[in-house]
C-alpha cells in the first residue's frame, strides 16, 4: 500500500503544469514592458514634436475662413483655447506685417459658430517686420511642420490647441500641440510665437526684431529630427 502511495504521486500531474504556468507569467511581464516602453517613448515624442493636423468641416475649419488664414503668405499660427478668445497670427508678404487677429469674448462661447459670420467682432493688430525676421520664421514654421508624427499624437478635454500651418490656402500643411509640457520643443516652439504675439499686440518691433535668435534655436531643435538626405524648401 505505501508503494502504491508513492507511485500515485510521481505520477501525480499539476493543472496547469508548472513550466507552463512560469512561461504564461514571464510572457505577461514582457508584454506589458513593452507596453510602458512604448507608452514612454511616444510620451518623449509627444513633447519633442508635433502632430501632423488638418482642419475637418466643423469648428477648425470654420476658424479658417473667419481669420481669412488662407490669405496668410508663408506661415500662420492659430490658437483656440478652451476657455478664452481665439486669435490668430499671419504674415502679410505686401506690406511685410504679422497681422494678428483676437475674436471678441462674447464669440468663444458660440462653441459652433453657427452664425453668420458679418457678427463676428475681432481686435486686429499690425506690426512691420524686416524680411531676415520674416524669413526666420519661415524657416521655424516649417521645421515645426514638417517634422511633424503621428507617434506625438495627444488628447485632452480642456485646454488649448497650437495649430502652425505653412502655405495656408490650398496646399497648406498642418502640425498641432495640445498644452505642450514646459521645457519640450513644443513648449518651445508655442513660447516664442507667443511673445512675438505680444509684440505685435504692443507694437513693439525692436521686442519682435529681438526673437530671431530664439526663433532660431527653436528652429534647430525641429531640424534634428530631419533626414540626413532632406533638403528643406522655404517659400
Amino acid at each position: 500500500m505505501e508503494q502504491e502511495i508513492t507511485l500515485n504521486a510521481h505520477n501525480k500531474q499539476e493543472f496547469p503544469p508548472a513550466h507552463t504556468t512560469r512561461f504564461d507569467t514571464s510572457l505577461i511581464k514582457r508584454a506589458f514592458c513593452v507596453v510602458l516602453l512604448l507608452l514612454y517613448m511616444g510620451t518623449l515624442c509627444a513633447q519633442d514634436r508635433m502632430t501632423p493636423a488638418k482642419f475637418e468641416q466643423g469648428r477648425e475649419e470654420k476658424l479658417y475662413s473667419i481669420f481669412d488664414i488662407a490669405e496668410a503668405d508663408g506661415f500662420a499660427y492659430l490658437v483656440d483655447p478652451a476657455f478664452s478668445p481665439d486669435y490668430c497670427l499671419a504674415y502679410d508678404r505686401e506690406s511685410k506685417s504679422l497681422i494678428l487677429k483676437q475674436l471678441k469674448p462674447r464669440v468663444r462661447y458660440c462653441r459652433r459658430l453657427r452664425f453668420s459670420q458679418r457678427h463676428i467682432r475681432a481686435d486686429v493688430w499690425k506690426l512691420s517686420i524686416s524680411d531676415s525676421l520674416a524669413d526666420s520664421l519661415k524657416r521655424m514654421f516649417a521645421a515645426v511642420v514638417l517634422t511633424s508624427s503621428w507617434l506625438s499624437e495627444q488628447w485632452g478635454l480642456d485646454g488649448v490647441n497650437y495649430y502652425f500651418l505653412i502655405n495656408p490656402g490650398f496646399s497648406s500643411k498642418i502640425a498641432s500641440c495640445w498644452s505642450p509640457d514646459e521645457n519640450s520643443n513644443c513648449r518651445q516652439a508655442v513660447d516664442v510665437v507667443e511673445r512675438l504675439c505680444e509684440a505685435v499686440r504692443k507694437n513693439d518691433r525692436e521686442g519682435a526684431e529681438s526673437l530671431v535668435g530664439s526663433i532660431s534655436s527653436v528652429t534647430n531643435l525641429f531640424r534634428n529630427y530631419y533626414p540626413a538626405d532632406f533638403q528643406e524648401r522655404i517659400h
